[in-house]
């Protein structure tokens, strides 16, 4: 059955002839926001292009600005993601050029869109370049959640130490801020972290405060996530009986919720694999080992 016409888009294409340059181009910006919403981004990107160019032609930054938000967010709806990324830089320069706010929160998303290309020290220059900013406006909430993502990214590039350092920056920000669940998510952030680099005495320490949060407010998905870096941490200290116990809660909690997390059944079979095998469970620990085996040969995470 064919799709009936929208009055709104109608009216819009219609009134299209008689405007000038400027009001032409906000109503092809408005077209292409439509398409945008009804999924139809091969359209929305063609009316965001069209905007584009008269906006370019009436030399207003802003308005060229958005419509190349558009063009790289349809683009990368699309799949086309290298071209995504590019139109995206050139959204960014066009706000820079205006002095518009905007340019910050398209940062973070260039940021995002670098790091899933593989680019993570342009994506970390973009990051701090966020940070700077918002640290200038003392904008705080901007600041930690910029922060927990420099840290994010940090730790995949082995710059652990420099994550730490920016991540107990947030943490003191979430106190002052009263916040304990914000702190108990940076604590598994720390604990994470600290892992990474066999610190396993930090790893611990802020893995039992994030337990603490959670445990009490009963978010289930943190305390699996708090209760699988304590398993780590203990493993670590060679406690592997109280490092089994910490991973099965977090196992049960992950294998009981829809859908399942197949990256967090894995990480936490193979913690409990080098638990039991630390037991001398041996017959045990190669069932996890074969049941991971078969996730990976799907999800090649190793």
């Amino acid at each position: 059955m064919k799709k009936q016409e929208d009055p709104k888009e109608r009216d819009l294409w219609n009134s299209i002839p008689k405007l000038e340059v400027a009001e032409r181009g906000q109503t092809y910006f408005d077209l292409s926001l439509m398409a945008f919403e009804n999924g139809q981004h091969t359209k929305s990107l063609a009316l965001a292009e069209s905007a584009c160019d008269c906006f370019r032609e009436k030399a207003d930054e802003v308005g060229l600005a958005n419509c190349q938000t558009s063009i790289a967010f349809n683009l990368y709806q699309l799949g086309r993601k290298p071209e995504a990324i590019r139109a995206l830089i050139r959204a960014v320069v066009s706000y820079a050029k205006a002095s518009d706010i905007q340019e910050w929160e398209y940062r973070a998303y260039l940021a995002e869109w670098l790091r899933e290309s593989d680019e993570p020290d342009l994506a970390l220059l973009q990051l701090e370049r966020c940070l700077d900013y918002y640290s200038h406006e003392n904008a705080t909430y901007a600041i930690t959640q910029i922060l927990s993502q420099i840290a994010d990214l940090l730790c995949d590039l082995d710059r652990c130490q420099e994550a730490l350092t920016h991540l107990h920056r947030a943490r003191t920000i979430y106190k002052e801020e009263r916040d304990p669940m914000l702190v108990g998510t940076t604590d598994i952030e720390i604990a994470r972290c600290s892992n990474h680099i066999d610190d396993s005495t930090t790893a611990k320490s802020f893995a039992l405060k994030a337990i603490g949060v959670f445990d009490s407010s009963n978010n289930q998905m943190k305390r699996a996530q708090s209760y699988s870096q304590l398993g780590r941490a203990l493993n670590y200290e060679g406690e592997f009986e109280d490092a089994l116990k910490a991973l099965d809660v977090a196992y049960e909690i992950v294998t009981n919720s829809k859908p399942v997390n197949f990256y967090a059944v894995y990480m936490i079979q193979k913690a409990k694999a080098h638990s039991l095998l630390g037991l001398g469970r041996e017959t045990e620990a190669v069932v996890l080992q074969r049941r991971n085996a078969i996730i990976n040969e799907t999800l090649q995470w190793e």
